[in-house]
């Protein structure tokens, strides 16, 4: 089961925000980030799924032009209140998928999930 998680970092500039996946604690991925990082950084939200890669990959075309740097948005409330509402729709339609689409489970990358 994959957590997908949002982690806050503070710059002087304001909030910018890690949107990412991890099969372990988000904590010990957020202790890994503020290795050789002074900057104030905490795990926002976390939403558990079997399709945690997919929801990334999508959580991060949607807000692809929020980008900064690789992994790091520059999201606002918004984004953030709706987290776990676009992450359950996200999942349910993977679960969709699964069930109800041919070519979906025919692809070699599905076959992973079941």
């Amino acid at each position: 089961m994959y957590k997908v998680y949002i982690i806050s970092e503070w710059q002087e500039e304001g909030y910018r925000y890690k949107i990412g996946r991890t099969k372990r604690d988000p904590k010990v991925r957020l202790k890994e980030l503020k290795t050789g990082n002074s900057k104030p950084m905490e795990v926002l939200k976390v939403f558990e799924s079997k399709w945690g890669t997919k929801i990334e990959a999508a959580l991060h075309r949607r807000f692809s032009f929020k980008r900064g740097d690789g992994e790091w948005f520059q999201l606002d409330q918004k984004d953030l209140d709706g987290f776990e509402k676009d992450c359950q729709l996200m999942h349910d339609n993977f679960e969709c998928l699964a069930e109800n689409s041919i070519w979906f489970q025919e692809q070699k990358e599905f076959k992973r999930f079941i």
